[in-house]
């Protein structure tokens, strides 16, 4: 798929470890929920 204007970037980085979605660990044996959100922010591009 090729990137177009309807892509937003969640994550800039070096590398993977950089941006890794995940970070840390998890204890415990009973069920997770995982809840995520993104607000987005329209900003004026900037001039190369």
């Amino acid at each position: 798929m090729l990137v177009s204007e309807t892509h937003v970037t969640s994550s800039w980085g070096r590398g993977y470890g950089d941006v890794a979605p995940v970070a840390g660990i998890i204890l415990g044996g009973h069920d997770h929920v995982v809840d995520v959100g993104v607000d987005e922010i329209s900003v004026d591009p900037v001039a190369p």
